[in-house]
């Protein structure tokens, strides 16, 4: 029976998955900055509390998707890389 390296494919599908979360988060932030730089010109003499408050809360989130779903990532796949080797080696085992 013939052994799959499956390295090489699990390599080019966390760059793939990798480059669209990066891409997806950068088109998050890019949107958070022309936003809340709208807001900042139409603000600046009204009510700034107002502008800080969505700056603040829209901002937190921003930066929880970065620490909770872009950093994790190599881990996360890793660890599927892992499972998908060892499922590998049980289907070669029977």
């Amino acid at each position: 029976m013939t052994t799959i390296d499956y390295k090489p494919l699990t390599d080019a599908y966390k760059k793939v998955l990798k480059k669209e979360k990066l891409k997806e988060f950068y088109i998050h932030l890019t949107i958070y900055f022309v936003v809340n730089i709208v807001l900042f010109i139409t603000n600046i003499e009204s009510n700034p509390a107002v502008f800080w408050g969505c700056f603040l809360g829209w901002g937190s989130g921003v930066i929880s998707i970065f620490i909770f779903k872009i950093r994790p990532l190599d881990k996360q796949l890793e660890e599927q890389r892992i499972e998908v080797e060892s499922m590998a080696a049980k289907s070669q085992m029977t």
